[in-house]
């Protein structure tokens, strides 16, 4: 009998512990469709706690991390092509073309876009006429 008890107290004890990491993943499941990246991360964090080997919640767990790894970067860029345009528009303003016309290629290699384009060909265009200047 008290074998028995023992068994069936580990059994119901498992079926616990798998409803917990279902339920966990679940939630991550939803949390990562909407964009809530740290909190799914968190969510699968508790399902490792309880079962750390879990293959389902250790691949949705690496699979995050790089999601995470992934949209850092693209926020990296992004503000690296903020800096240049913003310091491109400072040295157009300063009649400074050669320097400008440097800094927004580098922008606009990164990430072409019209605008930048439309600041690029602004800065050349005042290069063009600074260098005619010096021609005369």
């Amino acid at each position: 009998m008290t074998l028995d008890l023992k068994e069936n107290q580990r059994a119901e004890e498992e079926r616990r512990i798998q409803q917990i990491v279902r339920d966990n993943l679940e939630r991550a499941a939803n949390f990562e469709s909407e964009g809530r990246l740290d909190e799914a991360m968190s969510t699968l964090g508790q399902a490792l706690a309880v079962v750390p080997d879990h293959p389902e919640a250790s691949a949705a767990m690496e699979r995050l991390k790089d999601k995470v790894a992934a949209e850092q970067v693209a926020e990296d860029l992004q503000a690296r092509i903020t800096r240049l345009v913003e310091q491109g528009k400072s040295l157009l303003a300063a009649s400074q073309y050669g320097e400008a016309s440097s800094v927004l290629s580098q922008a606009y290699s990164l990430r072409p876009s019209d605008d930048v384009q439309s600041l690029l060909n602004e800065a050349q265009t005042g290069l063009r006429s600074e260098l005619d200047m010096r021609n005369r």
